[in-house]
């Protein structure tokens, strides 16, 4: 199949690299942009052409697809001399396919019309059927049209839900439930512990599909618990604990990275007036086990960190809660091995 729009996918990495991969596979003409090299020499492997910025990107491609892990990473690759807007031209669309805050997206759509360009929120996730992912798309129903050939050849499944930020929407109360659904596991397993019953054991009786994590759940680092043993951490100084974003307009109090996609949908129950008692819960809980794990680690956790998987490493904030003793136990074998 031949396809004449020229895309543009900034950050290759896991996702945008699949993009990439299926772009090119379906024959469409396909640039490339990261911050990270090897990743850029994979998708020229793949068969991208590289830009040198992301506006040299912009002005290569009709359709730029952004994924980039949040608000911070969009303004990060939309403002400057050397982002996107700068190398918009009439006509091009762009789709942040990332978690991003409603904000943003409209705030950049209004900038992509200045240019006579046009802005769709098309956050994705690997949670639906299929070997593709699922899109959750908002804006324009005209310019959804437009970039039809690349949204059938990116997903398994697109659903245009609305106006600008719905796809948003639906993207955070997917997250909401996924997150939710893990808090509600780690407590039973740990409720099921403490009373002492094995949850391997009820989650084969009725196949519950808890995640194999919670279970045998393993330690990639315990620098921090070492450390303490030998002093005392200091509390740190208002201006390091309180973290801040720097915008494009002014800078900002910033959410947990590893965690925010179930803050960014805490922001939308705020501003919608909707009450979310068991997520607000939740977050608070992910938010412990992040602490939690930082502490360990000795680093801030990043999205989708490899050393502590949000929807089965938080049990660990619940044995803590419950059996303390057990829990020092298991980080000095883990600190011995």
């Amino acid at each position: 199949m031949h396809n004449s729009r020229t895309v543009g996918v900034v950050g290759v990495g896991t996702m945008g690299g699949s993009f990439v991969e299926w772009l090119c596979g379906d024959g469409h003409p396909t640039v490339a942009y990261d911050i990270d090299e090897d990743r850029m020499s994979v998708a020229a492997e793949t068969g991208a052409e590289l830009a040198s910025h992301p506006a040299d990107l912009a002005a290569q491609a009709e359709v730029i697809l952004l994924s980039l892990p949040g608000s911070a990473y969009v303004e990060a690759a939309m403002e400057g001399g050397d982002g996107v807007l700068a190398g918009l031209g009439d006509g091009d669309i762009v789709l942040d396919t990332g978690t991003s805050r409603i904000e943003t997206d409209r705030y950049y759509r209004t900038c992509c019309r200045e240019r006579g360009a046009d802005l769709l929120d098309a956050p994705i996730t690997w949670g639906g059927p299929g070997e593709r992912v699922s899109m959750f798309v908002g804006g324009d129903a005209e310019t959804v049209a437009t970039v039809e050939p690349v949204l059938e050849t990116v997903t398994a499944q697109y659903a245009h839900l609305g106006p600008l930020g719905a796809g948003q929407v639906a993207k955070a109360a997917h997250r909401l439930r996924q997150n939710n659904h893990a808090m509600v596991d780690a407590e039973i397993v740990e409720f099921m512990r403490h009373a002492g019953v094995d949850p391997a054991a009820v989650d084969e009786l009725l196949k519950l599909g808890i995640h194999d994590g919670m279970i045998e759940q393993s330690y990639s680092g315990t620098d921090g618990w070492t450390r303490a043993h030998d002093e005392s951490p200091a509390a740190p100084e208002v201006e390091d604990a309180i973290s801040m974003h720097e915008g494009q307009d002014r800078p900002r109090m910033d959410v947990s990275h590893w965690a925010k996609d179930h803050a960014y949908a805490i922001e939308i129950g705020h501003a919608t007036k909707a009450a979310l008692p068991i997520s607000s819960a939740a977050y608070q809980a992910l938010l412990a086990a992040e602490n939690y794990a930082s502490a360990l680690l000795e680093r801030p956790l990043v999205f989708q960190d490899d050393a502590w998987y949000d929807r089965a490493d938080p049990v660990a904030h619940y044995r803590r809660l419950n059996r303390p003793a057990e829990e020092w136990h298991r980080l000095e074998q883990a600190t011995d091995d």
